[in-house]
């Protein structure tokens, strides 16, 4: 199997000639991948736009509400939305999901019963009456005894006498504050609307969370799948060219086709991993981070992660490192183009001398040297372009 990907890269990927590239020439290709890039990202959107997002048929606003915690804070009403302010209103619609549509429902019946806009703002109001009542008695009981007020009479002591009042009339404002915030939290909270409305979040709270958990990893599984479908054809169709090109020693060609195909497999490697991790079970991975958390030493995960890291990286850096100067010394000692090999005759794959004219294999290495003209059936030399006799394209 390794003997086999090994051949299969060095026949396909591996150009034997010496032909170096320009800077402007490695600029314009390193231009071409970067825009080749972005092109084929728009291009997977788009075809990712005609999937149902489950975002759509479960929003923010709904999943938001069911696993809401307090659902008597007025602003959790005032900021959810189930308007839907687009062209694809009607659609969104009808894409929603039953659960999150009687949500909405039981929603618009509190804000029916309640203007939550006036209820905020009073409830702001009071709440900012209320810490500046609260600041004005923090700043008396840390610069008078207060305790003594509040055991003595008025006239009694009438240095502090005007102070004593202003203590008692913060008091008495506080406690009137907190009445009107704690009326006012409490009518809303036990009204008939708020009372449904929590009532059937408690029944469906589980539902909506599986079901939107569940219409999630269908979402991913089937955008993956649409982005391999649609970026295998032009990994075939790109590795074909190159292999052409290889095969012609049309050194410059074969070097884009193959950044195409590169920046083709990035997100083609992306969308398999992203596949395979959505697929795999993670009950295993949950347990051992969970085991972790549980001793009170969860740096441990993130001191085995670098290590992990860090060794798979070196392993890869190590072993790509010692195949590239195995690769460049044999290019010196071996490597030529099938021309300058012919011109110098040698074979082009051992360096083996050979006689082009008389020979049809290296003795050597049995690389085949000649070939039937398929125009006029005589020999001719195989790493040639055209035929030696009848000059037609081989």
């Amino acid at each position: 199997m390794k003997e086999s990907i090994k051949n299969f890269y060095r026949n396909n990927f591996v150009f034997k000639g010496k032909e170096k590239l320009s800077k402007i020439t490695i600029l314009f290709i390193i231009t071409m991948d970067i825009f080749l890039f972005i092109v084929l990202d728009l291009g997977i959107n788009f075809q990712i736009k005609v999937l149902n997002n489950p975002s759509v048929s479960y929003p923010s606003t709904c999943r938001n509400l069911a696993n809401a915690k307090d659902l008597s804070n007025i602003n959790k009403h005032y900021y959810s939305s189930t308007k839907f302010q687009s062209k694809y209103t009607n659609i969104k619609k009808d894409q929603l999901s039953i659960a999150c549509s009687q949500l909405f429902t039981k929603l618009d019946l509190v804000k029916k019963e309640h203007n939550i806009k006036v209820l905020r703002a009073k409830e702001k109001e009071l709440l900012k009456e209320l810490s500046k009542v609260t600041k004005e008695l923090n700043y008396i009981r840390s610069n008078y005894n207060t305790s003594l007020f509040e055991n003595i009479t008025i006239n009694s002591v009438n240095i502090n006498k005007d102070i004593q009042e202003k203590y008692n009339n913060y008091k008495n404002r506080n406690e009137q504050l907190k009445q009107q915030k704690l009326k006012l939290i409490n009518d809303f909270k036990n009204s008939v609307s708020v009372k449904e409305l929590e009532q059937y979040i408690k029944e469906n709270k589980a539902l909506i969370n599986k079901e939107y958990k569940k219409a999630y990893k269908s979402y991913e599984i089937k955008k993956e799948l649409i982005t391999l479908a649609f970026l295998t054809p032009l990994i075939f169709v790109a590795f074909y060219i190159m292999r052409n090109f290889l095969v012609k020693e049309s050194y410059l060609l074969y070097i884009v086709t193959k950044n195409i195909l590169v920046v083709l497999l990035i997100p083609t490697f992306v969308s398999i991993i992203s596949l395979g991790s959505t697929l795999i079970p993670k009950v295993f991975f949950e347990k051992l981070l969970r085991f972790f958390y549980d001793l009170n030493i969860p740096f441990v995960v993130y001191y085995i992660a670098i290590v992990i890291l860090v060794f798979v990286f070196s392993y890869l850096i190590i072993k790509v490192q010692k195949r590239y100067k195995q690769q460049a010394s044999k290019f010196q000692e071996l490597s030529i183009s099938k021309l300058e090999s012919y011109n110098k005759g040698i074979c082009n794959v051992c360096g083996n001398s050979v006689n082009y004219e008389t020979m049809n294999y290296c003795p050597n290495c049995q690389n085949q040297l000649r070939v039937n003209c398929k125009a006029c059936n005589s020999k001719t030399i195989k790493s040639l372009k055209y035929c030696t006799n009848c000059s037609e394209k081989l």
